[in-house]
């Protein structure tokens, strides 16, 4: 949780921080499997899914192609569904998405039933946001398993890519 962002890609094999909290509810074991919060999504128009947890209503459908962040932003921005404006998420409601009880991909997948995931690079979703430091640099977020970088690599590597999906919120 350094960057307050969770994925489900923790290893049992290694030492971790421990938080504890105190509630009513029971909550779930750290060996036990991740479940979903009930009723998360409503279809609210055709093609358009809102979080009933977070307020945000999302594009259903994920880009037909994948492309640069600014067209991703520009592609966002002139989106012509049910008369709404809408816009690129930050790296923090598109990891709103990320189911952790579902793994390839890890997304409610009958809300978000096209979501594009893989082990790769280029099969990440962009984020508005760019890195502090480095304007050329921008997050994404994948959905194999909730994983989230940005593109900052040399040409080859892991964490390279000029291109990703997108999927619009209002």
């Amino acid at each position: 949780m350094s960057d307050g962002i969770v994925s489900n890609a923790y290893s049992k094999a290694t030492a971790a921080s421990l938080r504890c909290v105190r509630g009513n509810g029971e909550g779930e074991a750290p060996s036990s499997p991740a479940v979903a919060p009930p009723d998360q999504y409503t279809v609210v128009f055709p093609g358009e899914v809102r979080d009933n947890y977070t307020g945000l209503i999302w594009q259903q459908a994920t880009s037909s192609t994948t492309m640069s962040r600014a067209d991703a932003k520009r592609s966002c921005a002139t989106l012509d569904l049910n008369g709404h404006a809408f816009r690129l998420p930050s790296i923090r409601e598109l990891s709103t998405r990320v189911d952790e009880a579902q793994v390839a991909p890890s997304i409610h997948r009958a809300m978000l039933p096209d979501t594009k995931y893989g082990a790769r690079s280029d099969n990440g979703y962009w984020a508005a946001e760019a890195a502090a430091r480095d304007a050329q640099v921008a997050w994404a977020l994948n959905f194999d398993d909730g994983f989230t970088g940005f593109n900052a690599g040399a040409s080859g590597s892991w964490n390279h890519f000029t291109a990703a999906w997108v999927r619009c919120v209002r």
